[in-house]
């Protein structure tokens, strides 16, 4: 099956060009250079109302925190937060972020494993939200850290559920018992982590916390996920007469057109360039699925061990920002090897866009000639000098003319955040709404690249 620019809410204009909010992609290109990110401020708003209103609808007490590592662009998070969204972060420099945005500290929460000790001093000292802690000596350093300061910190803990969403590789699935984060709960561990936590003196033991996965398209995972959870916050309460006030589900919610590859379709990629199928968007869920199963489980769950409904929390990325985002690249050049096939260079690889392209599928369109059809089939790579920087491969399009435009669809989770400035600088981030348009970050210059050496 073929994707179309409506599903991202784009349109065509009479000049065959790709149109974003009004606005002419080619022309776009033409003004401010490529590669170029355009951001789509308008369906920003659009996702936010969506997630909102499907879990706001049946659940009283739920809210929205934005995973800032999946876009961590300050003019980003600004239309996110005005929308109502709130911070979810994994760093002390997505910690600084949020702060001098101006988000409140209570509506922060502090994720992640190893905090740095002047990462969790920050924490403490604004209050925020939740820190949700990893491991069994991370629940006693916070606690340490909040004494020296002489108040309490507000925590919360990060539970592995050993749940593995469908089509999922066990190796990546980050609820799944191969993985690294949170404390374990089949093994006891978790229990074990909340006698530790409630019996510290300057700690407010407030939370429980998940994430099972990106990309995930099954939303019975979320339903184990909770039902996991919500067993151990009754065994909890029964044994330490302590009521679980933020249940906190995480994120990685799928969308449509997005797809991550499994192992075998990376290995058939990499080695025979054997591009992984279209995603059909009908096999993903929508929003109001997910949120209608979770809430259904969180009630049933919370009736049947006799526990109050939590304040709900979710961590979206992706489903926020993913679709909101398209590249722009300029074809410079064209090969025919005989016997291999044809080459198309581009002015952006992987290397200065981001690293997501080598794992995801993504969409990519002719901006300025959207009706072009003979197909052919092509491997684009990027101007970095290494075989490394190649952005598709063996990859079907119309026939690819020069100075061609390629929009690459679905660039707004973690390709600025996984992109570099290997040999080039990174390029400008700009946003568009209502035929409206202004620079949110300006690409790099020579200089940029080396103002820290000395």
């Amino acid at each position: 099956m073929d994707l179309y620019p409506e599903l991202w809410g784009l349109n065509v204009n009479d000049n065959d060009h790709l149109v974003i909010c009004g606005c002419d992609t080619v022309e776009l290109a033409d003004e401010y250079g490529t590669p170029l990110y355009i951001v789509n401020e308008e369906r920003l708003r659009e996702n936010y109302d969506r997630i909102s209103k499907a879990f706001e609808s049946r659940y009283s007490n739920v809210d929205v925190y934005y995973s800032y590592k999946t876009n961590c662009v300050p003019g980003v998070l600004k239309v996110l937060h005005e929308s109502g969204v709130k911070a979810e972060v994994i760093s002390g420099y997505e910690l600084w972020t949020a702060l001098k945005l101006g988000v409140s500290p209570d509506s922060i929460i502090f994720n992640g494993p190893n905090k740095k000790d002047e990462e969790l001093i920050t924490a403490i000292k604004h209050g925020i939200k939740l820190i949700n802690a990893d491991s069994l000596s991370e629940i006693e350093r916070i606690s340490q850290i909040a004494g020296e300061l002489r108040t309490k910190a507000n925590v919360g803990i990060r539970i592995c559920p050993n749940i593995v969403p469908k089509g999922m590789n066990p190796g990546t699935a980050t609820g799944s018992k191969k993985s690294h984060f949170g404390v374990d709960l089949e093994t006891g561990e978790a229990l074990e982590a909340y006698e530790i936590a409630a019996s510290a003196k300057n700690i407010n033991l407030l939370g429980m916390h998940c994430h099972i996965g990106s990309g995930v398209k099954d939303a019975e995972s979320y339903v184990k996920a909770s039902e996991k959870l919500l067993k151990l916050a009754s065994e909890v309460k029964d044994k330490l007469h302590i009521d679980i006030q933020y249940l906190d589900l995480g994120g990685g919610y799928g969308t449509p057109c997005h797809q991550d590859m499994s192992s075998l379709q990376f290995l058939s990629y990499l080695i025979f360039n054997k591009m992984p199928s279209t995603p059909n968007p009908q096999n993903c869920p929508t929003i109001d699925h997910f949120a209608q199963r979770i809430i259904e489980t969180i009630q049933t769950c919370c009736k049947k061990y006799g526990l109050s409904e939590p304040n709900l929390i979710l961590e979206p990325g992706r489903y926020l920002t993913g679709d909101t985002q398209v590249l722009l690249l300029r074809v410079g050049g064209i090969k025919e090897k005989k016997g291999i096939g044809k080459y198309v260079l581009t002015d952006g690889g992987m290397f200065s866009t981001s690293l997501m392209v080598w794992v995801e599928y993504h969409k990519i369109f002719i901006a300025n000639r959207m009706s072009a059809e003979d197909y052919e089939k092509y491997n684009i790579f990027g101007r970095v000098c290494t075989t490394a920087d190649w952005l598709y491969k063996g990859i079907k399009l119309p026939k690819l003319e020069l100075n061609d435009l390629l929009a690459v669809m679905d660039t707004g989770a973690y390709f600025i955040a996984t992109s570099s400035n290997f040999s080039y600088p990174r390029p400008p981030i700009l946003m568009v709404k209502d035929g409206s348009k202004h620079i949110i970050r300006e690409g790099e210059s020579y200089d940029d690249l080396i103002q820290k050496d000395r």
